[in-house]
């Protein structure tokens, strides 16, 4: 049951699911999909979209050290996504894992064989995705300027 909104709360929804939907797709959540070993396989099965590639790419460039170290970040991507070298699809118990711990854990575990890649995926994956610290900021900045306070002449305040 979607009720009817007016014209102009539907514009000012829309605005917020815009502004959301643009912080959520940035470079570093590109990446972090990407380099998430638990949906490997949704990868290999798909068509990886540019956004995705772009993103993943641009972190690549950002977090290495060198077009040395970024050109064999890249190759080992290409053998974790084609499932060859360290990261073998014959390695059954290597991808199981991948389901029952964290990522960037996986990848301390795992990814030994692509140091590179390893490091920047263990920095990507290891960023706490939670907005709570941002919520308790916004709550000491609202205790601070509150309607209330902010009504108060300079004498009172």
């Amino acid at each position: 049951f979607i009720p009817q909104l007016a014209y102009d709360d539907a514009a000012e929804l829309l605005q917020h699911i815009s502004a959301r939907w643009k912080m959520l797709h940035t470079p570093a959540h590109a990446a972090a999909y990407c380099l998430d070993p638990e949906y490997h396989r949704s990868l290999k099965t798909m068509d990886v979209d540019d956004e995705l590639m772009s993103g993943l790419y641009s972190i690549l460039q950002q977090l290495s050290v060198g077009n040395e170290q970024h050109d064999k970040a890249r190759n080992q991507w290409t053998q974790y996504q084609l499932g060859h070298g360290p990261f073998s699809l014959s390695n059954a118990q290597m991808w199981r894992m991948a389901r029952s711990m964290p990522p960037h854990q996986w990848w301390f575990e795992f990814g030994k064989g692509a140091p590179e890649l390893r490091r920047i995926a263990m920095r990507i994956l290891a960023i706490s995705t939670s907005a709570a610290g941002m919520g308790r900021d916004w709550s000491k900045f609202e205790f601070i300027h509150s309607r209330r306070r902010n009504r108060l002449s300079r004498p009172r305040a």
